[in-house]
């Protein structure tokens, strides 16, 4: 999910853009003028109603499936090494190897830990301040995943989306 302040920025920049270049074209043509304006407000209509980002989301999700499903067997075969400096709680924190890094938006690691007996991967791709995050979310058993037993933000996901195979995007924050 992009963040509030990139969009709003965007946003202003575009909005800044559009007048500059209205007060330009009104001199040349009237008309013409505010065909930007009007490209502008339905940009800010379709990005507002949060669609295109959810097929982004899910685009993104499919397009990086293959990388997400290599880590996985990584972990199976314990080929990933836990970073002993990142262990809070019992979440343990994985570096993913060079090549594999784009799939987290933490620096290239990943947080597993163990819920109601499943195994929990968090591919995180926003973080927030206060341990608030969005991510996808594997769970071996396939069900709704939880967040960590002593989590900050309480027992259950904000919102959990369902993608299929174990895989759910989930957020700690609206």
């Amino acid at each position: 999910m992009i963040p509030f302040g990139v969009l709003l920025l965007a946003f202003a920049l575009t909005l800044a853009l559009s007048l500059v270049r209205a007060v330009w074209l009104l001199r040349r043509s009237p008309s013409t003028a505010l065909a930007p304006l009007a490209v502008l407000g339905v940009t800010v209509i379709v990005l507002g109603s949060g669609v295109p980002l959810n097929l982004l989301m899910r685009a993104e999700f499919r397009w990086r499936a293959p990388g997400r499903h290599q880590v996985l067997e990584m972990i199976d075969r314990q080929q990933l090494a836990a970073d002993p400096k990142r262990q809070p709680m019992e979440v343990m924190t994985l570096t993913l190897p060079a090549g594999y890094r784009h799939l987290s938006w933490d620096h290239g690691r990943i947080w597993v830990y163990q819920r109601e007996g499943a195994r929990h991967v968090v591919f995180p791709t926003t973080v927030g301040m206060f341990l608030e995050f969005t991510g996808y979310v594997h769970r071996t058993d396939g069900r709704e995943p939880l967040p960590p037993e002593h989590y900050l933000h309480g027992s259950s996901f904000r919102s959990t989306i369902p993608l299929g195979g174990g895989w759910y995007h989930v957020a700690t924050f609206s």
